[in-house]
């Protein structure tokens, strides 16, 4: 069931005493990621630090957390990256992106997925139809682990289910 506030209802932020310190002012908030929070208001995003003041001008139709440094940022129907000023480092011309890890992001052009570096260049060409961020040097790309090369590393038929490594681990 939906709440009847739905829509309604601000967000904030408290710290650990349970205070408020940035106001609940906000349609949409994401959590703090490298000392930014992507949050909308007015129907638009942009980022604010740790204080609550801006980074940069609400200017996006969406916006992710940051990583690596760059932030996933939308703009019109595309995504690209910024960086805290909020200028986009790699200009807005894919489908869907994830978050940097690793040197490399995921991102989704003509219904595929490939991997791009900080730079926007592909490292690995879009040819997955679903494709995750890497962690521990392997990524979930189709089903399966790829490594850096874009090479099957794991056959990932074998087990029921598969998820990302994390800490040199997988749960399957």
């Amino acid at each position: 069931l939906v709440p009847k506030d739905w829509g309604l209802r601000k967000y904030g932020f408290i710290n650990g005493k349970g205070e408020l310190t940035i106001p609940g002012i906000y349609a949409r908030i994401h959590d703090f990621s490298e000392g930014a929070a992507a949050v909308m208001s007015a129907g638009v995003w942009g980022f604010i630090g740790q204080d609550g003041q801006w980074l940069n001008a609400q200017r996006y139709a969406d916006a992710k957390d940051f990583s690596d440094g760059l932030a996933a940022a939308k703009e019109k129907e595309l995504w690209g990256f910024v960086d805290r000023s909020g200028i986009f480092i790699i200009r807005p011309q894919f489908e869907d992106v994830k978050s940097f890890t690793e040197g490399l992001a995921p991102a989704k052009i003509n219904t595929r997925w490939g991997y791009i570096d900080r730079t926007g260049r592909w490292v690995l060409e879009p040819k997955w139809s679903v494709a995750n961020n890497f962690s521990s040097g392997l990524a979930i790309a189709d089903g399966n682990y790829i490594d850096r090369t874009g090479k099957v590393a794991i056959i990932g038929g074998r087990f029921g289910e598969i998820n990302d490594f994390s800490e040199g681990f997988a749960s399957v």
